[in-house]
């Protein structure tokens, strides 16, 4: 992951770990030794309820949605149309 962050960068208060985001790649994580991090969904007592890709999946998902509805309500998200021929 050798991508440059801005200061304000979300990683900022992670201790070990790195989590980025690409349109077309999705959600990632990455372990202080380079390996690839699971996403999960922990209880307030630490137990594991749901891991692994549709948890990451899933998060993106809902990510995604989110920003739109936003953009939507805020009419800066237009999709335009040609007429046909």
């Amino acid at each position: 992951m050798n991508k440059k962050t801005s200061n304000n960068s979300t990683n900022e208060n992670l201790v070990k770990s790195k989590i980025s985001a690409a349109y077309v790649g999705g959600l990632k994580a990455q372990t202080p030794n380079g390996q690839t991090g699971i996403f999960a969904v922990l209880d307030e007592n630490g137990n594991v309820i749901d891991s692994g890709d549709a948890v990451t999946k899933k998060i993106w998902k809902v990510c995604l949605e989110s920003h739109n509805s936003f953009w939507i309500g805020n009419g800066h998200l237009k999709v335009l149309s040609k007429p046909d021929e």
